[in-house]
């Protein structure tokens, strides 16, 4: 076979090289779109898990304030629901035939102590209640709703048990207020009938203007509910008494008979009038109210405490 031949008779066949897929590339756009969706999701779970995270931290912290709160709060029961039994009209008894206005006076001053002091308590807890108390939330802390809905309660709670002590101490304060000079009066008007026991016209006119003095003192405090309405009606009788009574011995130390008996008979019917003061009225009138307010202090402070 030589250069002539023209089939190429002699030279080996030309032939291609077999063709091996080798390994997908890495670099191109359909693997880059894998791995931006890959980044997409690991973003998106940490964000989740951030967010639960950070409403789990906002809402626990709220939580840990409420319950420091909350626990003064329930601690200070010990003090304030004793004092809210107390009652300053306590053993005054105007019916009875003496009235031991120096035993009424030392229960008074012991507890013109101790209401202020529960008091301040109960301003106190309630200023750290109110900046305790958990919002309404926010995005942030939805999934600790039901966290924040159970403190928001006990912390309203304690707040409406709070608002129904200092109502009565308020109250205890004020009725206290009313009697040092309501005390200061009935002392008078015993101090009267010793003067006119010993015909001691001056002495005993004297003594009540003093009376009538501290009766217009008392008046001008005599507050409901604070004061029982038969007290207040009781004080302005008072008033009328000794406005007559300065009226009869007016007349007698000027040797008015006329006057005198006119001031008599006034005197008398304000006596009656004074007899017809119903004890029993006034101290259901206070009961009524005190009872109401801790009453309500006790049941919400159960829920405060978690009962």
């Amino acid at each position: 076979m030589g250069a002539n031949d023209p089939g190429g008779v002699g030279q080996p066949p030309v032939t291609e090289a077999p063709f091996f897929p080798g390994p997908p590339s890495t670099s191109g756009p359909r693997s880059r779109r894998k791995w931006r969706v890959l980044g997409a999701i690991a973003v998106v779970v940490l964000l989740v898990v951030g967010y639960l995270i950070g409403g789990a931290i906002a809402a626990g912290a709220s939580a840990a304030s409420a319950d420091r709160a909350l626990t003064t709060t329930v601690a200070h029961q010990d003090t304030i629901g004793p004092t809210l039994t107390l009652d300053a009209f306590n053993g005054l008894d105007l019916k009875s035939p003496t009235v031991d206005i120096s035993a009424v006076k030392a229960a008074l001053a012991k507890f013109d102590t101790q209401v202020p002091t529960a008091l301040s308590l109960v301003r106190a807890d309630r200023a750290a209640l109110l900046q305790a108390r958990p919002g309404s939330g926010s995005a942030l802390t939805l999934p600790e709703q039901g966290l924040l809905n159970r403190d928001r309660q006990r912390v309203d709670a304690g707040l409406a048990a709070l608002k129904s002590a200092e109502t009565a101490l308020t109250y205890d304060q004020l009725g206290s207020a009313f009697l040092h000079p309501f005390l200061d009066a009935i002392g008078g008007l015993e101090g009267l009938t010793k003067s006119e026991q010993a015909n001691d016209l001056p002495g005993a006119l004297a003594q009540l203007a003093l009376t009538d003095a501290s009766l217009q003192k008392a008046l001008a405090l005599a507050k409901p509910p604070a004061v029982p309405p038969p007290l207040v009606t009781l004080v302005k009788d008072l008033q009328t008494l000794v406005a007559d009574l300065k009226g009869l011995l007016t007349a007698a130390q000027a040797h008015d008979v006329a006057g005198f008996n006119k001031w008599t008979a006034a005197g008398d019917a304000d006596s009656k009038k004074v007899a017809s003061f119903d004890q029993t009225a006034a101290d259901n009138a206070d009961k009524a109210v005190f009872k109401t307010l801790s009453d309500s202090y006790n049941s919400q402070m159960k829920i405060a405490a978690g009962g």
